[in-house]
């Protein structure tokens, strides 16, 4: 499910709420089938600043995604993005971010 909202001419809000289900197998040569299944909610919510010279952008989300080596990796990720506009040819970005990944499903 999406949703985006214009509080305002500058400011505005968007967000993904879902759901997602993971199954993974492992075969090996020798012995019997691994499998594991893993599911958890999914979300990404953004807030952006867009002014004469100033832009701000605040996202805050989470994923799984398999690993390939039989793991579910759910991430956990905040960032901030300022950029400021100091000419018409020239422009100062600070990005900063964090992520933090964990294993929600393990043989």
């Amino acid at each position: 499910m999406t949703s985006s909202y214009l509080l305002s001419e500058k400011w505005s809000l968007s967000g993904q709420v879902g759901y997602r289900t993971l199954e993974n197998e492992i075969t090996p040569i020798v012995g019997p089938t691994l499998t594991d299944e893993s599911s958890g909610s999914l979300f990404s919510f953004s807030s952006v600043y867009e002014g004469e010279s100033n832009n701000v952008t605040f996202t805050l989300g989470r994923s799984l995604n398999p690993s390939g080596e039989g793991v579910v990796n759910e991430q956990d990720r905040i960032s901030l993005n300022w950029r400021r506009d100091l000419s018409d040819t020239m422009s100062l970005t600070i990005n900063t971010s964090y992520q933090e990944n964990t294993n929600s499903g393990q043989y």
